[in-house]
C-alpha cells in the first residue's frame, strides 16, 4: 500500500471497512493477521506487534528486520505455520513463542536466545532446528 506521503502520523480506518483495520494507528488487514503500514511520522517511539494466537489460517511469516525479540505466546496455536526463518536481527525468542505451532523445520542464528518451550508441542513434535 502506497500512501505516497511521508508525512503520516496516524492511520484511521472506518470499523465498517471490510479490507483494513487500524490499531494505535497503525494500519492492519481487516482481521489483523497482517500488518500493512507503520506510520512513518508516528509519535510512538516503541511499538509491540499484536500476537497472532490461533491465527490457524496462517501459512507463513516474514519477520521484519526492526523485530528484535518474538514475545511469549506470540504464534501460540498456529498450526498452520510450516517452517520459518528468523532472521540474526532476532535476539531472543522468549518462552512458548511458538507453543502449538505448525513448524516443522526453523532455521535460527546461533546467537539467538531461545525461551523454555518456545517450540514446544508441536504438530509434528520438535520442529528441526537449523542453526546459522
Amino acid at each position: 500500500i502506497n500512501m505516497g506521503n511521508c508525512n503520516v502520523e496516524y492511520i484511521i480506518v472506518s470499523e465498517d471497512n471490510e479490507t483494513y483495520s487500524t490499531q494505535d494507528g497503525v494500519l492492519f488487514n481487516k482481521d489483523k493477521t497482517k500488518l500493512y503500514r507503520f506510520p512513518e511520522r508516528s509519535p510512538l517511539t516503541e511499538y509491540e506487534i499484536p500476537d497472532f494466537e490461533f491465527c490457524c489460517n496462517l501459512k507463513s511469516v516474514a519477520i521484519p528486520n526492526s523485530v528484535t525479540i518474538i514475545k511469549e505466546n506470540a504464534f501460540f496455536g498456529c498450526s498452520g505455520l510450516g517452517s520459518i526463518v528468523i532472521p540474526d536481527n532476532v535476539i531472543e525468542i522468549e518462552e512458548r513463542a511458538f507453543l502449538y505451532s505448525g513448524l516443522n523445520e526453523v532455521m535460527v542464528s546461533k546467537n539467538t536466545i531461545i525461551g523454555k518451550k518456545a517450540f514446544e508441542n508441536n504438530l509434528f513434535d520438535e520442529p528441526k532446528i537449523n542453526y546459522y
